[in-house]
């Protein structure tokens, strides 16, 4: 069983990335799933000038999403390729949040990923080019980038290794991470 988890701030590529890999894997006959993008789902507001209190029910509500959608696709895939993780989830506390939320949340996730690691984790680059609009992600090129920054602290707080994709070729450098890990959880499939 290997959980791959794709981490960055919005507008990076991280959906685009997961059906790639997804495709590729899935051609290997590889038995791989999709944890999909959860903020699509929120049935809150993830408008960062939103109250306090209804900040952390969205944070909260994300990172149990966050949480359940894993869960589910690994009883039915011996593969799963998440679009963002609970570190993304992380993150967002500290930039959205009070430093005491930012703790509750680490403490929160470093329990999770003690229980559900993640074999590979893959960090997408902040490039405000990639940023469109869609009613759900923010376009603030400052916003992203201190979301980036907000990821970098986040992996190293829960001391995650992780792989930092190159903005160019990215997805050639993930594919080879990806099969890498998945030949040595599960060696001798495809």
């Amino acid at each position: 069983m290997a959980k791959i988890g794709i981490c960055g701030a919005h507008g990076t590529g991280k959906s685009t990335l997961c059906h790639q890999l997804l495709a590729h894997l899935k051609r290997q006959s590889w038995d791989i799933g999709l944890v999909p993008e959860v903020a699509r789902v929120c049935p809150f507001s993830l408008s960062i000038d939103q109250s306090p209190d209804d900040m952390v029910r969205t944070l909260i509500w994300l990172m149990n999403a966050q949480q359940n959608a894993e869960i589910e696709a690994m009883s039915h895939h011996e593969h799963i390729i998440c679009d963002r993780t609970a570190i993304d989830r992380v993150a967002y506390s500290h930039v959205c949040a009070t430093p005491s939320i930012y703790a509750a949340m680490v403490a929160w996730a470093a329990t999770w990923l003690k229980y559900s690691p993640y074999e590979c984790v893959l960090k997408t680059f902040a490039n405000p080019s990639y940023l469109t609009s869609d009613r759900i992600r923010n376009t603030n090129a400052a916003f992203q980038a201190t979301v980036d920054e907000a990821i970098a602290r986040a992996l190293h707080d829960l001391s995650v290794d992780h792989h930092a994709l190159p903005e160019q070729e990215g997805d050639v450098y993930a594919l080879s991470i990806v099969a890498g890990c998945l030949s040595r959880t599960s060696p001798g499939e495809p």
